[in-house]
């Protein structure tokens, strides 16, 4: 709706929350305390910062997105933050039917991983999965273009966020902040408002499996 109201409407008073990039976001909606479901599938979506790596894990149930947990480890690799998912998920011999999305760079060789190798490679080797379980677009979509989509979502679509083990999302949607220009501000690692880590793979999840969503609403 604030879209509209600015893009189209022209209203210029359609500003109050002007300096978020995630101005259909409130903790008011979006917090729930929503518990992985070991009968659906599992989404684990990467952003691949050096420091600090960042993945969340997601359920759509019900026309409903779920996001049970948001992994933010410092001074960590990939092959820890796979070990971190497998120690909260693969519990008493239960192993989720992971689906991955993430950071379309993740595809190219990189010397930020062991051999050389990329970060999906490791991710498929790590978690066992399939190459059908890798669900990763060729390019990653323009932050200008996401914005609009994902907040359709946060307004429109049932949107369900942990409040304490998805706490990075919740930071991150409620205080990351934008340019005029509708990019995410960025600068310094040591101010965590401009990082941007969970919204990256939290935007990268819905623009994998819920592009059209503009086009249904």
């Amino acid at each position: 709706d604030i879209s509209k109201k600015r893009m189209i409407e022209g209203d210029w008073n359609a500003y109050d929350d002007v300096n978020k990039w995630a101005y259909a976001y409130s903790v008011e909606k979006h917090s729930y305390i929503c518990e992985y479901n070991p009968n659906y599938p599992l989404y684990l979506s990467f952003d691949f910062n050096r420091n600090p790596i960042c993945a969340g894990a997601i359920q759509n149930i019900g026309h409903c997105i779920k996001v049970p947990q948001a992994f933010k480890l410092k001074n960590s690799d990939i092959y820890q933050l796979c070990a971190e998912i497998k120690r909260t998920y693969e519990i008493g011999g239960h192993v989720p039917l992971y689906i991955v999305t993430g950071d379309a760079t993740g595809r190219n060789s990189s010397a930020l991983v062991r051999d050389n190798i990329n970060y999906y490679t490791i991710i498929q080797k790590e978690l066992g999965l399939s190459e059908g379980q890798i669900k990763v677009p060729s390019i990653n979509p323009t932050i200008e273009e996401n914005q609009v989509l994902v907040n359709s979502i946060l307004q429109n679509y049932c949107v369900e966020i942990h409040p304490v083990k998805a706490a990075a999302l919740h930071f991150d949607l409620g205080f990351v902040e934008m340019t005029p220009h509708g990019r995410i501000k960025t600068g310094d690692r040591n101010d965590p408002t401009l990082q941007a880590d969970s919204i990256d793979w939290f935007r990268y999840w819905c623009n994998t499996f819920m592009p059209d969503f503009l086009k249904i609403v």
